[in-house]
């Protein structure tokens, strides 16, 4: 993202996360849940719910 690497924790994958969440359906979902929570990074979002997944990109399922 913007010549970011994705890892479902650092600011570039918050920043998408936070604008995704905002036009997504609720009920869909973001991966990465693991990779946020061993960065100390466990936000919660309206329209997502979470899972686990591997750190190398950013996984988001919709509705």
């Amino acid at each position: 993202m913007g010549g970011s690497a994705t890892t479902g924790a650092n600011s570039a994958s918050l920043q998408l996360i936070d604008v995704l969440n905002g036009v997504m359906p609720s009920g869909s979902r973001v991966g990465q849940a693991n990779c946020r929570r061993s960065a100390g990074t466990s936000d919660s979002w309206s329209n997502f719910t979470q899972f686990d997944d591997t750190c190398n990109h950013l996984h988001i399922d919709d509705f």
